[in-house]
């Protein structure tokens, strides 16, 4: 498949001040955070390996930090139904579904308690703290050994 979107030019390195100041939330005690990723996210090569392998690190690093819980789904657990797109669940006000050409953004209740059902779903098959971070370790591993 092409895709019509090229790389957008610009100044990197402002590009990645933005983007490094945009992730200082993270390090905010007062939030909460919970990413719940499949394996095939994990895995699918976006960059050169040795630059998946250093993204991998940081998020075994930032899953370490009191506020921050990140999960994964194994290819090898089975569940009865798969994730058919990234959604975003803000509180209980705001669910967000990201699509290859803009986000749709949930506001009824009912909407937002079925993806909170969802993530509850899938959480519950998913591997959390030490498991977690072994399993990505794992992954990373993979990619600076094909690097």
């Amino acid at each position: 498949m092409n895709t019509p979107v090229q790389p957008a030019a610009g100044d990197t390195t402002t590009a990645i001040g933005l983007k490094l100041e945009r992730q200082a939330i993270l390090h905010d005690r007062a939030r909460h955070f919970e990413f719940l990723l499949t394996e095939s996210a994990l895995r699918w090569q976006l960059c050169e390996p040795s630059v998946m392998a250093v993204q991998l690190d940081r998020l075994i690093s930032l899953s370490r930090l009191p506020n921050i819980r990140v999960g994964v789904l194994p290819f090898g657990v089975p569940v009865g139904d798969g994730p058919y797109h990234t959604f975003v669940i803000y509180d209980d006000h705001i669910v967000t579904i990201e699509l290859f050409t803009g986000q749709l953004v949930l506001r009824d209740p009912k909407d937002i308690d079925h993806y909170h059902a969802l993530a509850s779903f899938f959480g519950g098959q998913a591997l959390w703290k030490d498991a977690a971070r072994d399993f990505i370790a794992e992954i990373a591993g993979h990619y600076r050994a094909a690097g």
